[in-house]
């Protein structure tokens, strides 16, 4: 049984211990759901804050790759439910200073802070 595995979201393999892997596999449900649904952590905190699969790719640096699916493909639409569903149970309070903002909105910000 191999333990090393890669992230859907950025493409890097991981390689972990045999205790750890199967702590993690018991997590996701199987080996099959952790290798097929396996997200890193930052990748999904990005995800879990409105970030499309493309704009984490470019925040943690990750090169565009045909290997890599796109963020509007099913397997990736999949994927990313499949995490929203296992951490339904909390109850994630809106924070407002990640959100994006339209140019008109960002330029008036940067134009304040010109003033100051």
């Amino acid at each position: 049984m191999s333990t090393k595995i890669t992230c859907a979201v950025t493409g890097k393999s991981y390689s972990f211990g045999k205790d750890y892997f199967t702590k993690r596999a018991s997590v996701y449900g199987d080996e099959e759901m952790l290798r097929s649904n396996f997200v890193v952590r930052k990748a999904l905190t990005y995800l879990n804050r409105g970030y499309s699969v493309e704009e984490t790719r470019k925040f943690l640096d990750i090169e565009p790759s045909d290997d890599l699916l796109s963020g509007d493909h099913p397997d990736m639409l999949a994927i990313i439910n499949f995490h929203k569903i296992k951490s339904r149970g909390s109850v994630r309070k809106q924070n407002f200073a990640t959100h994006k903002s339209d140019d008109d909105v960002v330029a008036y910000i940067n134009n304040i802070k010109d003033y100051e």
